[in-house]
């Protein structure tokens, strides 16, 4: 074999494996650098966003992540003082937050919640442009301290509050700094208070999840499918694109009494109602309570995807294995 071929060809060789080295190396710091957040999802056929509320954190543990695209932490609020506070440890923010990402979920800091009082907010921002703009970058800093993707609120604030008159400031304001630190703005709404929201504020939101449940109208079931399909109905006239709505369902059912009326403090989650009655999954009464069992669960999530996607109120009042609500959704997804 000539010599200078073979010279050639050792250093053709050298070549390559410089350049096969360098592209290991460079493969090895874009895995390390490259934040969690980014990786790659299973596809799912739309979003899935679960609640998960600070008293019942523990439950991430048992959350089966490849079921879902968003995880909403709740509830952050303004303390006394006008500080933003969420009533968790630093390390358990950090944890589910990682528990996210590791499993290429978005990880969404949630504001209001149905029992929340608008006092702290008022005294924050009611009347004061300045106070808005505080506030927003509290939520920002903490967004980016936790490494959360998004904020989303949450707030049925008696149609009486002060808190409607700076809302859709408030929001078109958190709407520029969400999208300067390109994290998601989202919206938990029923209709029973979004008339204090006006159509064009409902356009700020990244998507928007309708609560198609707690219908203390209803005399027998506070979530029934037919009110699902009438509360997306009623944001699709409010002029909110379909892919941008998202179904609530409840993962727990309320007692009512003799005369119809709907008992709020009887709530019981759906893993509670099963321990009572194994059966209860396959129907949506049980004891005297109403709910969604499976069928139910199915033909909403079938339903949901007919629009952005599905959320669930919340994790962890669901049960276990093959009765989980959560893995329902997951099959038709």
């Amino acid at each position: 074999m000539n010599k200078n071929f073979i010279e050639k060809n050792k250093k053709s060789i050298r070549i390559i494996s410089i350049i096969l080295a360098a592209a290991v190396v460079i493969g090895i710091g874009v895995a390390i650098f490259t934040p969690k957040s980014s990786q790659k999802k299973k596809h799912l056929a739309g979003y899935v966003v679960g609640y998960l509320p600070y008293y019942s954190a523990d439950a991430v543990d048992r959350v089966d992540f490849a079921a879902l695209t968003h995880l909403n932490v709740a509830f952050a609020n303004p303390n006394d003082s006008g500080t933003l506070y969420l009533e968790m440890s630093d390390e358990t923010i950090r944890k589910i937050v990682k528990k996210c990402h590791d499993n290429g979920v978005k990880a969404v800091l949630s504001l209001g919640g149905g029992s929340i009082s608008s006092t702290n907010y008022n005294k924050i921002m009611r009347g004061n442009p300045a106070g808005i703009e505080s506030f927003n970058k509290q939520i920002i800093d903490f967004c980016q301290k936790y490494e959360f993707d998004g904020v989303d609120v949450d707030f049925e604030f008696i149609a009486s509050s002060p808190a409607w008159e700076y809302f859709e400031d408030w929001m078109a304001a958190l709407r520029k700094q969400c999208d300067k630190n390109k994290l998601l703005l989202t919206a938990a709404v029923a209709t029973w208070y979004s008339d204090n929201m006006s159509d064009k504020v409902l356009q700020d939101f990244d998507y928007v999840m309708v609560m198609a449940y707690d219908n203390d109208g209803d005399r027998e079931n506070h979530s029934k499918y037919e009110y699902a399909v009438s509360e997306m109905q009623h944001y699709e006239k409010r002029g909110i694109k379909k892919d941008k709505l998202i179904l609530g369902v409840p993962f727990y059912g309320y007692r009512y009494n003799a005369s119809g009326a709907m008992d709020w403090s009887s709530g019981m989650s759906y893993r509670n109602i099963l321990k009572n009655d194994a059966s209860a999954k396959n129907s949506d009464y049980s004891n005297g309570y109403a709910y969604n069992g499976k069928e139910t669960i199915q033909k909403k999530a079938e339903l949901s995807k007919k629009y952005g996607g599905i959320m669930i109120w919340e994790l962890s009042q669901d049960a276990d294995g093959s009765d989980s609500l959560l893995q329902v959704i997951k099959k038709v997804y």
